[in-house]
Formats: structure tokens, sequence, C-alpha cells
């Protein structure tokens, strides 16, 4: 909907009990650098020219300038946004280049001394991001095989958070691509290289010290596509080690990801990881309401002894409900729990990253949310809507290992978020106002962050209040 991408506000990750407070990214909740693949802007019909070419199936040019403007009474609050994106897409018979320029303003400090990646902001200093966001070249024969390669976000599943296995929180993965279509069936993998990771020190389970271990990552997704609902199942590994490079047998979708489990001995970070997940939805009423899930499992603790029976598992469960254009109405309700430890685990080797930031969920682990937002469209282009977001995050998040007691054993039962350390609030109001050239909003709110480990600072509240602008202009030459 067109709404959806204006003047959003919240923070999407739990930080370290004893780390600084973090700085809220007033521009969107899902902030429009990382989610660009999965909701594009909506907010300016713009203007749009068509023009014939001989040579040429279709080339398009796009240009989007977004600014926020807040102000309120903490150091929470981002209180200034701007983002430029700048897009070139050229199709030629069967073949086409897509790139995309980034010019970005966000916080800047010490993002990068921990786990939590650049979308999370310790310091209202500002500094300007100018990036490639995204180059990629695609090959499509008509309704069949889709074949691509390059710098592209990728987002699995239906939810609004994004996909718990697969999602656009990164600054785009350098990746192989493939896509098999069959009628209703669909078979996608794709294959990436991740951040490298060099090892302190010799901790025993290392071939040698301080060499790099490189990191890659294999997925894949078979779905089924019905008029009234859908569903998927998807598969991934991530494997690493001293010299590994691409590897042929994760280059083709399906193929055994548990292939590495039978090679452990022959790397030096553990071997590999391999993730399940299953999602789907069914909609209603003219496809005006859909109710959607994904289950994530990351590892099931259950095996043979009895001591790792009584282990917790490791999954990821979201579910929601989204309504789009019924009696005017919009909006979503989205809720679920992370206990996934594999993509944003707290220990630096057990930790997968594609460009510092997280390949799932940002939330995860020891994490519990509820959000969403309601509202209502009104005659001549305005709309009303009402969003919040309350998040619960554990101590096992925060300490420097996976569980905050000696053994992993008798943890089965215990509840999540195990032992509630943070509490993130927010409710804000915007009213916006769109027309054929862009979207004026306006928003008011209150954001309430709670540390209840960091004695310093246990709590920061404020209200705030802000207006943003979204405007664009696109060519299309066919």
């Amino acid at each position: 909907m067109r709404v959806y991408s204006l003047a959003l506000l919240f923070i999407l990750a739990g930080m370290v009990a004893t780390s600084p407070l973090p700085t809220y990214d007033a521009a969107n909740p899902l902030p429009l650098y990382y989610q660009i693949e999965r909701s594009p802007l909506h907010g300016p019909a713009s203007y749009t020219f068509t023009r014939d070419s001989e040579f040429l199936r279709a080339h398009h040019l796009e240009g989007v300038v977004f600014g926020e403007f807040l102000t309120g009474s903490s150091s929470l609050l981002t209180d200034q946004r701007t983002l430029l994106l700048l897009r070139d897409s050229i199709v030629y018979e069967d073949f086409s280049v897509d790139m995309r320029i980034r010019i970005d303003n966000i916080p800047t400090g010490d993002q990068y001394d921990n786990f939590d990646a650049a979308w999370i902001h310790h310091s209202d200093s500002m500094s300007m991001i100018y990036d490639l966001d995204k180059i990629y070249l695609e090959y499509r024969a008509p309704s069949v095989v889709t074949l691509g390669a390059g710098k592209r976000r990728y987002n699995w599943g239906p939810l609004m958070l994004g996909g718990l296995m697969l999602s656009d929180w990164n600054e785009g993965f350098f990746s192989i691509y493939q896509r098999y279509d069959a009628g209703p069936f669909s078979l996608q993998g794709m294959t990436a290289q991740l951040d490298s990771y060099t090892p302190e020190g010799g901790d025993g389970r290392h071939l040698e010290d301080r060499e790099r271990l490189h990191r890659y990552i294999s997925a894949a997704r078979l779905s089924y596509e019905h008029e009234r609902f859908s569903l998927a199942l998807s598969q991934a590994t991530v494997y690493a080690g001293v010299g590994r490079s691409w590897e042929i047998q994760y280059l083709f979708p399906f193929i055994p990801f548990h292939y590495a489990k039978m090679s452990t001995w022959r790397y030096a970070n553990w071997g590999n990881k391999s993730l399940g997940s299953m999602d789907g939805s069914v909609r209603f009423l003219d496809d005006r309401v859909t109710l959607y899930g994904e289950l994530l499992v990351d590892d099931l603790q259950q095996r043979k002894t009895e001591s790792s029976k009584t282990r917790q598992n490791h999954l990821g469960r979201m579910a929601g409900l989204r309504v789009d254009d019924l009696a005017d109405m919009y909006g979503f309700l989205e809720g679920g729990t992370i206990t996934s430890f594999t993509y944003n685990h707290v220990s630096p080797p057990l930790r997968y990253l594609n460009t510092r930031g997280f390949i799932g969920s940002p939330l995860g682990p020891d994490t519990q949310l509820f959000w969403g937002r309601v509202g209502r469209q009104f005659p001549q282009n305005l709309s009303a809507d009402v969003t919040w977001w309350l998040k619960w995050s554990g101590e096992r998040r925060d300490l420097s290992r996976e569980y905050p007691h000696p053994s992993v054993n008798n943890t089965i039962d215990d509840p999540i978020p195990y032992g509630v350390v943070e509490r993130e609030a927010l409710l804000f109001l915007r009213s916006s106002w769109n027309n054929p050239w862009g979207a004026l909003s306006v928003t008011v709110g209150h954001l309430a962050y709670d540390n209840y480990e960091n004695q310093e600072d246990q709590e920061k509240t404020t209200f705030f209040a802000g207006i943003s602008l979204e405007t664009a202009l696109r060519a299309r030459w066919e």
C-alpha cells in the first residue's frame, strides 16, 4: 500500500545490557535501505513518461528522495534522516541489468564494534554513505528458467518483519541465483559469500591461529502458489573454513545440505550449520485479508541421550494477519518468538554476517515481539494510521555465550525470553497526504526503552513529533 513506506519509526534489535543505549532510526521501522526489495517506496505516484525504443525492450530510470525531521527530548531519536536512491534498469531480449545507488545519512559511532551490525546506531553523529546498492545481471527464459549473478537482496517468506531464514537486513549479497518454474511450483536457489572471520587466537579448535575463515551461504526454496493460499519449504547451509571457496555441491537447489555434517573434521569452525523453515499464507475476502506465518528450525536438541532431551530447541516462529483495502482499512498484526543463534550468535566464531549485517531476522535470539499498524484511507488522498512496537529481550541474548549457566541441559522448559532485561515500547500516530508528485506525512508519538541491567541508564523515554517528505521522478522507454 502506498502509505507503508512513510515516516515509520522504531529500532529492531536488543542491545547488550552493558552497551550504550541505542539511537532509534526515525525514518522507518523497516529502514528503507534494508527493505527496498520487499517494500518499494509506495508514497509518490511521480511523473512517468513513455518513449518507444527500437533497441531495448525497456529502459527505466528512477530517482527517489526521502527526508524526515523529528523533535524529541531524548538521545534515543535520530532527529533527521535523508535518503536518495538512483536506479537504472535495462532490459534487452531475455537479459536485464539492474543498478541502484544509495546516498544515505545514518548515525555513525561504534555500531561496528559488536554483533549488532550497521542498522543499529549508538551515536547521534552523522555521516553520509555512498553505496552501489545493487548491480545485478539476470537471464530469464520465458516462464521457465531464471539465472542471475551480482549484488542484490533476498527476502523469503510473507512476514512484514522479513524472512526468518533469509531477509534483506543487509547491504545485499554478492551471489549466484537460479529459479525454475513449473505451473504453480517454483524452485529457487542462491549461493553467496559472507564476511570472513579471523580468529583472535588458538583455542584448540582452529587448525592454525589467525588464519582467515572464508564463509558462504547456500539456500533453496520450494514453493507452491494457489489463488487462495501459498506454502513453501526452505533450507539453508552456512559453511566456512580455512581456504574454503565456492563448492559445487552447494550451487544447485536441494543438493543434500547435510553433506557438510560428514566433513566437519576438515574445517576450522566446527563444520557447517543447516537450517530449515516452512512458511505459508491463506487469503480471504478477495485477497484483502491474509493469514500468514513462518517457522524456522535452527537446531533440535532432542537426540538419543537423556541430557540432550532436556535442552531447549533453537526455533523462530512468527505469525500475522494483514488487511489490504478492506472498507478503506489497511494494516497488520504480527508477533512471535525467536531463539535461533545461528545467524546472530553472540560468539564471533559462530556469527555469520553479510557486510556486517544479519542474514535472517535481526531480532533473535531470546526475543519476543508484538507489533502492528492499523489505518484508514480517506478522500482527497489522505490517510491516517497508528503503529505500535513491543519487544522483550532476555538475558541469554546478552551474555558472551549461549546460556548464562555452565550447561545447556535442563533448559527445555525455560521461558522465552529468559529473564527480561530489555524492553522497547513505541506508539505513534501518522497522517499522510499523497499526490502525483510525492507524499507528505506528520508523525507524533512516544518511545520508551528500559534496560534492567544497566544501572546507569535504566530507562529512556521521549515524546516526539516530526514531518517527512518523499518525492520521485521516473522515466521509462519501451
